[in-house]
């Protein structure tokens, strides 16, 4: 609910306390806790039922929306999230390496021979790196950050920053470089993100095999599995 919106409902909730209790409790209740601002935990999980009942009765439409935002914040069934992606028989590809071993340049090849197809990376610097190299490979190639956009003209393929990836658009191929990110406690959402919603036939993703635990975990949630091809630089 909005801030606003639930200072009306928490203070309607509270006139009617205050007209229908007459016990001590009720007495001590409004002395100690004048604002809801000032309730401690365990007083708000006693009377969430109590309030909630009120809510539901005198503000079915607002109690309506509260609960449809608290059941879609509720990430302990992630199989419910991005539906459309769960609607797809998605491969998921991991391509395990340290860097200058090949394992971005394996998923590039693949990227190329798509119909349609996107590149998500970290840094915007990356994105124009490989959205020149797709261009001068003869692959038409748009790039998309949050600071520039460069349309070309009938391009099937699309370079961005992970951020600007586009969960509603139906690709056949993308990669998600630099997975390990999954992990970082500032930007690990975002791959998270497009991980478990981007809608492709393929995903691929390139990092490093440390991701790979955390990635079979949140696949296995959602019905998916994934096929881990490991690489090693090549002078070792």
């Amino acid at each position: 609910m909005e801030v606003v919106k639930f200072d009306i409902i928490f203070g309607s909730f509270m006139a009617f306390l205050k007209h229908h209790l007459k016990t001590e409790f009720a007495i001590t209740f409004f002395k100690e806790f004048i604002s809801y601002k000032d309730l401690n935990d365990d007083f708000l999980q006693h009377f969430k039922p109590y309030f909630m009942d009120f809510a539901n009765k005198r503000f079915p439409e607002d109690a309506k929306l509260y609960h449809e935002a608290q059941a879609f914040a509720n990430l302990t069934n992630i199989k419910k999230l991005y539906p459309a992606a769960r609607r797809l028989k998605r491969k998921i590809i991991f391509h395990a390496g340290v860097t200058n071993s090949g394992k971005t340049h394996m998923a590039l090849e693949r990227l190329k021979q798509a119909t349609y197809g996107v590149y998500c990376a970290p840094l915007r610097l990356l994105a124009h790196e490989i959205y020149v190299r797709l261009n001068q490979g003869g692959v038409k190639c748009t790039l998309m950050t949050g600071q520039e956009s460069r349309e070309i003209p009938m391009a099937t393929h699309t370079s961005c920053t992970i951020e600007m990836l586009n969960l509603n658009q139906v690709m056949e191929v993308v990669i998600l470089d630099e997975i390990q990110m999954i992990n970082d406690e500032q930007r690990g959402r975002v791959w998270t993100r497009a991980l478990l919603g981007v809608c492709a036939a393929e995903v691929h993703l390139c990092g490093d095999a440390s991701a790979i635990p955390i990635v079979q975990k949140l696949c296995e949630q959602v019905g998916e599995t994934i096929e881990v091809c490991n690489y090693h630089r090549h002078n070792e």
